[in-house]
């Protein structure tokens, strides 16, 4: 049985070796991806080049800086997802360096290992050298836990079984099935270059996956044809291998393993190589001490950084934070994820790094920023956070960096340290207001998104002025919305008490009996969703959704008349805007919300509907009869907003890249 393989190359400055990796692949893969890591126009032409004749069969992806090899393959990995169609299992993803060759036969005898059940990983032996005088590279592998490094086995294989267990795997040909491939999130993108094969390989094993090579599987591989120049080894391989090499000690053992005399070897062996160099040795010296000192105190590469005027440093990264920098043109930095991000996702965005507070000023400095955004002073629960990094920063800020913050919290600082506190230090809530001021004096700029929050931070003593400035938080039209409304209304939000999903259920029942045919769609999850699961069968006009995505959020309200949203003021809460409502507008739905949201005056003002939180059932009921029976027409709700997006508007403000002014 022919098995389905699709080889994934990663490129970088080595389209001379494409075309022949490509030429040998022939009748070997399905399919092949290459991923370009762009290092110069002329590389991606010569590549576009080599592709050429392969049209159909072989796939370039263009990636607009490099990546990495880790970040690279991931690409890759999932350009073949998308391609899939429920058959991961069955689809082989053979990892190659653009400077192998493959000899015939060699993918089906890797995968035949997999489909037999015998292997999850494997590799094929590895040649080198002239064709007259080859010898193996590459027949298997261990991980050295007194040096702390891998170590090759270039032992002769004739006599050996068909195939063997490794511990560690190359990086440069191992097949995978896909579904294996997704099970272990791919390559580690943060390693950027070296060592992330030996992490794969250790990652592998702990789940249970076992690591094989197969004897009549070969390739020749070009050794450093992808990677040496002729002036030797590069600065950023000492730093990338000695940084990375600690990372494995400390993520796979511990830190003071390396301190044990056969690591103390392999460290200085690293530190004293380059000296040997003829070329630049010092700078090559430097930079792997450098590479020593971020994998000891646990910060980001930061050798040969990507340049950013701007960061945001987040406690938890959203979605909507990185939909609102689509371009990657900030730095985005986070220390957890929301339940509505992926990790490998996120891995793959070279733009977004994770980092602690004492990571924060070393990564901000090695990317050069200028423009740091935090959370708000106004925020209580951030408050451990900010002052963290406000002191941090400390030394960056003297030298010029400036700190600014968006600003929509609309909740009185002690009503926050109450619900925060819930009695145990409610004694701190007299000197909040003041510690507000002392912060909010920290920031070059604040950036407001409604009227409520600029009256609200006034209390503490932030007045409109050159370093303050209000952009109402109302969005852009979207310009892909139509005329097509067959939902007479939707619900976007956490399904709990805040966002009023009980008391929408309450004026639906008294809706329905005067309007039975009504459509109303929820998306969303909370600890409600099983109530509201029970609630939405007894109404066959009501479509629950749980845990939309965001295209089908946007879906939703591109179809939908009217968007609801009952927001509730409970402890230590009050909504601030909403984004489902921001959405919904810039869809050109008609709203209905209460007055807890910051921004009820101006959407009153806009002829949608406000009503207040406590509303009774039938009042409510009256409200949303009065929407969805004559609702807004789209083209007004479009037209009735700004043409630039007012959170966009106030971050240019904020970066000093225009727009406010």
């Amino acid at each position: 049985m022919r098995h389905k393989v699709v080889a994934v190359i990663v490129n970088f400055a080595s389209a001379d070796h494409v075309g022949a990796c490509l030429a040998s692949l022939k009748g070997e893969a399905d399919s092949v991806v290459v991923v370009d890591n762009f290092s110069t126009p002329e590389q991606r032409v010569a590549l576009e080049r080599a592709l050429r004749e392969h049209a159909g069969w072989a796939e370039q992806v263009d990636l607009e800086s490099n990546v990495g090899f880790g970040a690279g393959v991931n690409r890759g990995l999932d350009a073949v997802l998308a391609r899939s169609r429920g058959d991961e299992d069955e689809i082989f993803v053979w990892v190659l360096n653009p400077d192998t060759t493959v000899t015939a036969g060699a993918a089906q005898a890797l995968a035949d290992v997999i489909a037999g059940g015998r292997a999850d990983m494997v590799s094929p032996v590895i040649y080198t050298g002239l064709e007259s005088s080859r010898s193996v590279w590459f027949s298997g592998g261990t991980f050295d836990r007194v040096k702390y490094r891998s170590q090759h086995d270039f032992g002769p294989v004739g006599d050996r079984e068909e195939i063997w267990s490794t511990e560690f795997m190359t990086g440069a040909a191992p097949m995978a099935r896909l579904s294996t491939w997704i099970q272990l999130d791919g390559f580690r993108a943060d390693f950027f270059l070296y060592w992330e094969d030996l992490d794969l390989s250790l990652r592998a094993r702990q789940r249970g996956l076992r690591l094989s090579v197969v004897r009549d599987a070969n390739i020749w591989h070009h050794v450093g044809g992808s990677g040496n120049a002729p002036e030797g080894r590069s600065d950023v391989y000492y730093y990338f291998m000695q940084r990375n090499r600690v990372r494995i000690a400390r993520e796979f053992g511990s830190v003071a393993h390396l301190i044990r005399p056969g690591a103390i070897e392999e460290t200085l062996r690293l530190c004293l190589r380059p000296l040997r160099e003829n070329v630049a040795p010092l700078k090559k010296a430097m930079a792997s001490l450098k590479g020593l000192a971020d994998g000891l105190f646990g910060g980001p590469p930061s050798y040969g950084a990507k340049q950013y005027e701007v960061a945001r440093y987040y406690k938890t990264l959203r979605s909507a934070h990185l939909e609102r920098d689509s371009a990657g043109s900030a730095l985005t930095i986070y220390t957890e994820l929301n339940y509505d991000l992926d990790a490998a996702f996120v891995s793959q965005r070279d733009n977004v790094r994770k980092a602690n507070v004492f990571q924060l000023s070393r990564l901000l400095l090695a990317h050069g920023v200028r423009t740091l955004e935090l959370n708000e002073p106004a925020m209580v629960r951030a408050w451990p956070q900010l002052v963290s990094v406000l002191i941090s920063t400390w030394g960056l800020r003297r030298r010029g960096l400036r700190v600014v913050a968006y600003c929509i919290e609309n909740l009185p600082v002690r009503s926050q340290i109450e619900a925060v506190a819930r009695g145990r230090f409610s004694f701190l809530a007299p000197i909040g207001d003041r510690l507000v001021t002392v912060l909010a004096s920290q920031y070059s700029r604040l950036a407001f998104g409604t009227e409520g929050a600029l009256r609200h931070y006034a209390r503490y003593g932030v007045f409109a002025s050159s370093r303050v400035r209000l952009f109402t938080s109302l969005p852009a039209p979207r310009s892909d919305v139509g005329d097509r409304r067959d939902v007479d209304a939707v619900f976007v939000g956490a399904l709990d008490d805040r966002k009023g999903i009980a008391q929408l259920m309450g004026a639906w029942d008294v809706l329905s009996r005067r309007l039975p045919a009504l459509r109303l769609e929820i998306l969303g999850k909370g600890p409600l969703l099983e109530s509201v699961k029970d609630w939405a069968g007894q109404y066959p006009g009501v479509r629950l959704r749980e845990s939309p995505s965001r295209a089908e959020i946007a879906d939703a309200h591109s179809r939908a008349r009217v968007a609801i949203l009952l927001s509730q003021p409970v402890p230590g809460w009050r909504e601030q805007v909403g984004l489902p409502i921001i959405e919904a507008l810039a869809a050109g739905c008609t709203v209905v919300t209460t007055t807890e949201s910051g921004i009820a005056e101006e959407l009153a003002a806009l002829g949608h509907h406000t009503i207040a939180p406590d509303s009774t059932a039938e009042h409510t009921a009256e409200i949303i009869e009065k929407a969805v029976t004559a609702p807004l027409q789209v083209e007004d709700v479009l037209s009735s907003l700004p043409s630039s997006d007012g959170r966009v508007v106030a971050q240019r403000w904020l970066t000093g890249a225009g727009g406010g002014e």
